[in-house]
């Protein structure tokens, strides 16, 4: 709870002094405030803010922050249209902790800076209503990422050309041998080389998943969910979206992050025969129809108990969808059962988590004990010999690449529940 009762300024003899030496503190402070009031006006800045953004604060204070943002702030940062709206998002509805990143250009009265904003509203005093944004210099952080990225950089190439150009000759070999001649002992060999080509690709896409976000774009959780259904060999599993949830995301680095969890559901959860489909997946294709293929009965629409959209997804063996009509399972962690009725069938539910600041993936699987989450989130970590261990942790680093919070909890169903939090879901 923040309170701010007073934003008079040094020197004023209505302000207890010990107000007065907390204010000359912040004024010299190395973090950027502003204090800004119910209207959006701005009643106090401190002189960090003169140096970040090369704006007089005498000028600024009594200003529309909202005007302040677009004559003379946003022009100095990079994207300066996303800055200006997220930034925006925050005085239209003034009632959520906000973060996030901007670059600084270079120019007159400023240095390139990378700044971490935080803001939230004022909820008690004379400013209630208002809010304090302040402004951390992360440069020096972001200095080190970009090192860092450039060390990644080198090391996706050797694996990308010096790895994987051997693994190729070995696999077209290995082809051309079983022609001539049947060993188990070439079996085996094929085995290990197509091992080693999964965990050479698994660890190209931790590599790339730990970079920055390159760019950022609007995204809809649920297309995304779909799509992602229709490239993961899900057997007879099911999938039930319940939100229509948009925000700003690489859409990509989240596609991958919900097949990953999409598939540690499917070979976690599910206590039903694994399928030939499944096997061959990687070397077929998709195996499953998207919802947006048209396929008749692939999928059933309705309004869940929050207003969001839900969309029910079955598939059968054969990878084709199904309609269940989306009463069976309504609720996260309905069990659905297999056609040949052998074993449970897992269903995967994607939603909005309750206070608006994330999403969630659950299942109603096996689960993942307490002691042991945050083991699965370590590169190499697997519970069993099929899988390399690198899926979760590839979504823990595109996490990371976007500011975003990742907790394994328990599903309603007790099964296992990933939350993404901190994501700026459109208000």
């Amino acid at each position: 709870m923040t309170q701010c009762d007073d934003t008079s300024g040094p020197g004023d003899p209505s302000v207890p002094e010990n107000t007065t030496a907390l204010r000359k503190a912040l004024d010299v402070s190395g973090v950027g405030i502003f204090v800004l009031a119910p209207d959006f006006t701005v009643e106090w800045a401190n002189g960090s803010i003169e140096e970040y953004f090369g704006v007089s604060r005498d000028r600024t204070v009594g200003e529309d922050k909202r005007d302040l943002l677009h004559s003379e702030i946003k022009g100095v940062v990079e994207d300066s249209e996303s800055f200006a709206d997220r930034l925006l998002a925050t005085y239209e509805n003034n009632t959520y902790a906000a973060e996030f990143t901007c670059h600084v250009l270079p120019g007159e009265g400023r240095q390139e800076r990378w700044l971490l904003h935080q803001s939230h509203p004022i909820e008690e005093g004379r400013l209630a209503g208002g809010r304090i944004e302040q402004y951390t210099d992360i440069t020096e952080r972001e200095t080190e990422l970009e090192r860092r990225n450039e060390r990644l950089d080198e090391f996706t190439t050797v694996v990308g050309h010096d790895l994987r150009n051997p693994l190729q000759v070995a696999e077209v070999n290995i082809d051309i041998a079983r022609n001539e001649f049947d060993s188990e002992r070439l079996e085996r060999v094929a085995r290990s080389v197509a091992r080693m080509r999964e965990l050479v690709d698994d660890l190209l896409e931790l590599a790339q998943s730990s970079e920055s976000v390159a760019e950022l774009e609007p995204v809809s959780l649920s297309a995304l969910a779909e799509a992602c259904w229709d490239t993961v060999a899900t057997e007879d599993a099911r999938l039930v979206v319940e939100t229509d949830a948009r925000f700003r995301a690489d859409p990509g680095q989240l596609k991958r992050l919900l097949e990953n969890l999409v598939h540690n559901a499917v070979d976690h959860g599910s206590t039903t025969p694994r399928s030939q489909t499944h096997e061959d997946a990687d070397e077929h294709g998709p195996t499953n129809r998207s919802l947006r293929d048209g396929a008749d009965g692939a999928a059933s629409s309705t309004d869940g108990a929050d207003g969001d959209t839900r969309i029910d997804v079955d598939h059968t063996d054969d990878g084709a969808p199904t309609d269940r009509g989306g009463t069976d399972g309504a609720d996260e962690g309905t069990r659905t059962e297999s056609t040949d009725g052998a074993g449970h069938a897992v269903t995967v539910t994607v939603g909005t988590l309750a206070d608006g600041t994330g999403f969630y993936v659950a299942d109603d699987g096996s689960g993942i004990p307490e002691g042991e989450r945050e083991s699965v989130l370590e590169p190499g970590y697997s519970t069993d010999g099929n899988g390399t261990g690198f899926g979760l942790s590839i979504v823990r680093e595109i996490c990371r690449a976007h500011g975003w919070t990742l907790e394994i909890t328990e599903s309603d169903a007790g099964g296992a529940r990933f939350e993404v939090g901190g994501v700026d879901l459109d208000r």
